[in-house]
C-alpha cells in the first residue's frame, strides 16, 4: 500500500520542472521511456476503440502534420472576419455536424480530443483536437441553444466550448502528472501499469472512473447558458463517460481519491484516501500542456482564422522585446532571459522549432501592457 504523496515540491513557478522531472523519472525508472515510446507501444496502452475514435477519417500525415498552438488563446470576437468563417464552415461541414453526436454517443469525448500521454514520447504528446468536429460541436449546440443566433452567440459558445473540452483533457494531464510523482517518490513505474491494467481494460465501461472524472471536470467548467446540452451530450456517451453524475460535487474529490488509489495500487479496488491531486499551478500547470490542431484540408482557409494564435520563434520575440526597450541577456542557468521593467523572463533555445510557449507569450505581453494576440500580431511584422 503506497504512502500519501506530498506534492508541494512541484508546486514552483518554474515551468523547466516537469521537464526536468520527466526526463528524470524516465531515466531512473523506465529507461529512457521518451526515446524507447513509440506509436506501436502507445496502441498496447491505449484500447483499440479509442485509437479508432482518434484518427477515423484522418491519416498520419494529417495528425503529424497538426499545428501546435498556444492554450492561452484570446476569446474569439464577432468580426465581419468571424461571420465569413461561419459561414464557410457551414458550407463544407455539413456532414460532420449532422454525425457529431453520433460520434459521440459512439466513442465519448474523445471523438473530437483526446489527450497523448508523455510516458509515450515527448516529441508528440500533448492535447490533440480535430477542427472538423470541434467546429461541427460548435455549430450543433448553437443550433439548439440559440433559435435566431447571432455571430455574438457563436462566438460566446465556442469560446465556452473550447475551454470545457480542455478541461476534460487536462483532467487526463493531472491523472499523468500524479502517476509520474508517485513514481518519483517510490522509485517504481505507476502509470503504465496502471494505464495497461485499468484504464485500458475499463475503457467504454461504468468502472472507467478517469473518464467519468474527466467529463464531470468538463461539465463544471462549462459556461452554465449551455451546460444542459453538454450534459446531454455526456448522457449519450459510452459508459464510464456517461457516469459522471457519480462524481459532480460534493462528491468530485472522493473520485480523484479513489483514481488515485487505483493508480497508487495498479488495482480497481485500491484504497481510496485523501491523495493530493495536482492542482493547476506550478509544474503541473496546464500552462504547459501543448496543444495540436488537426486541421483537415477543406477547412482552409476559410475557418483557419479561429485558430491564428500559432505562436512566435524565439527570434521574432526577441526582435520585438528589443525593439520596444526590453533587454536580452545570456549565460547563467538558461541559455537566454528576456528582462522588461525589472522582470526576467527565461528562454529555451530548444523549444520544439524554437516556438515560444503561448504562456511565455502571454507573460511578455503583460507587462508590455498588451494582449497576447496584439504581440503575435507586431512581431510578425518585424
Amino acid at each position: 500500500m503506497s504512502d500519501i504523496i506530498d506534492t508541494d515540491y512541484l508546486e514552483q513557478n518554474d515551468y523547466t520542472k516537469l521537464d526536468w522531472l520527466i526526463r528524470d523519472v524516465a531515466d531512473r525508472i523506465h529507461g529512457a521511456f521518451i526515446e524507447s515510446f513509440n506509436d506501436q507501444v502507445y496502441r498496447e496502452f491505449v484500447p483499440d476503440r479509442l485509437i479508432e475514435a482518434q484518427q477515423a477519417g484522418l491519416t498520419e500525415a494529417l495528425i503529424s502534420d497538426s499545428v501546435e498552438i498556444s492554450n492561452i488563446i484570446d476569446e474569439l470576437e464577432p468580426t465581419d472576419d468571424t461571420s465569413s468563417a461561419i459561414r464557410s464552415v457551414e458550407d463544407v461541414l455539413g456532414q460532420e455536424i449532422n454525425s457529431i453526436e453520433s460520434e459521440l454517443n459512439n466513442f465519448g469525448w474523445e471523438a473530437i480530443a483526446w489527450y497523448r500521454p508523455f510516458h509515450f514520447g515527448l516529441q508528440n504528446w500533448g492535447v490533440y483536437i480535430r477542427e472538423d468536429r470541434f467546429l461541427a460541436y460548435v455549430i450543433k449546440c448553437v443550433r439548439q441553444t440559440s433559435q435566431s443566433w447571432t455571430v455574438q452567440d457563436f462566438c460566446e459558445i465556442y469560446n465556452g466550448l473550447w475551454q470545457s473540452i480542455l478541461w476534460h483533457e487536462y483532467f487526463h494531464f493531472h491523472v499523468e502528472i500524479f502517476g509520474l510523482k508517485l513514481e518519483d517518490r517510490c522509485n517504481h513505474p505507476a502509470y503504465l501499469p496502471y494505464s495497461a491494467a485499468i484504464y485500458t481494460k475499463t475503457w467504454g465501461t461504468s468502472n472507467c472512473v478517469e473518464e467519468a472524472l474527466a467529463t464531470a471536470n468538463e461539465i463544471r467548467k462549462t459556461p452554465p447558458s449551455f451546460k444542459s446540452y453538454v450534459i446531454n451530450q455526456s448522457d449519450g456517451c459510452p459508459p464510464g463517460y456517461a457516469d459522471y453524475h457519480l462524481y459532480m460535487p460534493p462528491n468530485f474529490i472522493a473520485g480523484k481519491d479513489k483514481l488515485c488509489g487505483q493508480i497508487s495500487e495498479t488495482d480497481l479496488r485500491g484504497e481510496a484516501r485523501p491523495y493530493r491531486f495536482p492542482s493547476d499551478t506550478g509544474a503541473a500547470s496546464t500552462d504547459f500542456v501543448p496543444i495540436h490542431l488537426i486541421s483537415l484540408p477543406k477547412l482552409k482557409p476559410g475557418p483557419g482564422n479561429f485558430f491564428y494564435l500559432e505562436t512566435i520563434g524565439n527570434k521574432s520575440l526577441i526582435k520585438f522585446v528589443e525593439r520596444n526597450g526590453g533587454q536580452i541577456r545570456r549565460g547563467g542557468k538558461h541559455p537566454l532571459v528576456i528582462n522588461i521593467q525589472g522582470r526576467s523572463i527565461p528562454l529555451k533555445t530548444n523549444w520544439r522549432d524554437n516556438r515560444v510557449p503561448g504562456f511565455v507569450i502571454k507573460e511578455v505581453a503583460d507587462l508590455f501592457g498588451m494582449r497576447p494576440r496584439a504581440l503575435v500580431d507586431a512581431a510578425r511584422k518585424l
